[in-house]
């Protein structure tokens, strides 16, 4: 029922849309949820799920990258890195506001950003994001790491802080191919992995279910082509959680959390 998991996908496959609207979903229904935004390229995530961005990443609330670097390269942990509550067990209720952007049991942290030309590679970020998710503590939370290329944070070993991966799959040949690559990668480090067909038609999700079974896969959810998540994100406005949604984010909910079934009390209804 409790999870750290790895949202991830290609490239444009709808992996901050997915985390978004699971993560909306969950909180709604009242469960509480924190998003890490773990994309050092992207930007969008609080707007879709209707928070203020952070003042700070962690990142920055740890005096940066190459501050960051050094202590890592001198074998330091987070936890001594410049904060003492920086520690195992840790609890978002207990980060610095700064870095903490929430509103009742939804919460959103981001963990870095590439602002500047010449900012280097992401090591250091995935290093930190890798530590801080693995101090995490459970509860009753569930945590939703969304992520950039999934193979880039299998080698860079974030897969070791989570629990399951979800895989944000949309109709090209690349995401399908990739869905297998990353069932012999779960299979390979004991991780769980779940297959969400995203942005379908009716044409599309024939074949893709049809290509994903050759391979003895099946996807989890199938989130539908939704023009109004489409115009959502044009205008940067949160992702809205309606009928067409809720049922595949219902299915999604039953599978991850073993068959644990949440009330919901607007299955008719638009949240805005």
């Amino acid at each position: 029922m409790l999870a750290k998991i790895i949202v991830c996908g290609k490239g444009g496959s709808g992996k901050s849309t997915v985390t978004a609207l699971l993560a909306r979903y969950l909180a709604v229904n009242g469960r509480s949820v924190c998003a890490i935004d773990a994309d050092e390229g992207s930007f969008s995530l609080h707007r879709m799920i209707n928070l203020p961005s952070p003042e700070r990443t962690l990142v920055e609330e740890l005096g940066g990258r190459e501050a960051i670097a050094k202590g890592f390269s001198s074998g330091m942990s987070l936890e001594k890195i410049k904060d003492p509550r920086f520690s195992r067990g840790l609890h978002v209720r207990d980060l610095p506001c700064t870095c903490v952007s929430c509103r009742d049991n939804l919460y959103l942290v981001s963990i870095g950003k590439i602002r500047e030309p010449k900012e280097g590679c992401s090591c250091v970020m995935t290093d930190l994001a890798r530590q801080f998710i693995s101090m995490l503590y459970m509860g009753n939370w569930t945590y939703l790491i969304d992520t950039s290329s999934p193979m880039e944070h299998v080698a860079r070993s974030l897969y070791e802080a989570c629990d399951e991966f979800l895989v944000v799959l949309d109709p090209t040949m690349e995401s399908l191919e990739l869905a297998v690559k990353m069932r012999e990668l779960s299979v390979k480090l004991n991780k769980r992995i779940y297959l969400i067909l995203n942005k379908v038609s009716e044409r599309t999700k024939t074949h893709m279910t049809d290509r994903l079974k050759a391979n003895d896969l099946e996807p989890a959810a199938v989130i539908p082509y939704f023009p109004a998540l489409e115009e959502a994100s044009m205008k940067g406005e949160p992702l809205p959680l309606q009928k067409t949604v809720i049922h595949p984010l219902m299915n999604l909910v039953d599978v991850l959390f073993d068959r644990f079934q949440l009330e919901s009390a607007f299955m008719t209804s638009t949240i805005k």
